[in-house]
């Protein structure tokens, strides 16, 4: 009965693929460690809502912000291309002859007597 306890052992051992009780129970330990990761990883993606490694639909939201970076990088562009043209006016409009006679015409306005001599408060013509 003992021999038989022991081929049966043997042959359990040899169908696990290990060589030795010790070798089983690394073995087993090894088994169980890898079962609590799976649960660990299934646990995130079900927290998550999709299994890791969706590979197209990582590829069609990677088109998608393509496409909105490219829109974003056009319409900054086009901005910093209008706040040229708009700093080229507001210079040109600074260093016109216009600009210049209209500061000296409010210069002469402020330094202008006010209020005007009073008469009898008529205006004559």
């Amino acid at each position: 009965m003992l021999a038989t306890a022991a081929e049966a052992s043997q042959a359990f051992l040899q169908e696990a693929g290990a060589s030795d009780e010790a070798d089983f129970h690394a073995r087993l330990a090894i088994f169980r460690k890898r079962r609590e990761l799976s649960a660990i990883v299934q646990a995130c993606e079900a927290r998550i809502g999709q299994p890791a490694g969706n590979a197209q639909e990582w590829t069609g939201e990677l088109s998608r912000v393509a496409e909105m970076l490219a829109e974003t990088q056009k319409r900054r562009d086009e901005a910093v291309r209008e706040q040229g043209i708009a700093d080229a006016e507001r210079r040109r409009i600074a260093e016109s002859d216009a600009v210049s006679a209209l500061k000296g015409e409010l210069e002469g306005l402020h330094t202008a007597s006010w209020p005007p001599p009073s008469g009898n408060g008529a205006s004559q013509r």
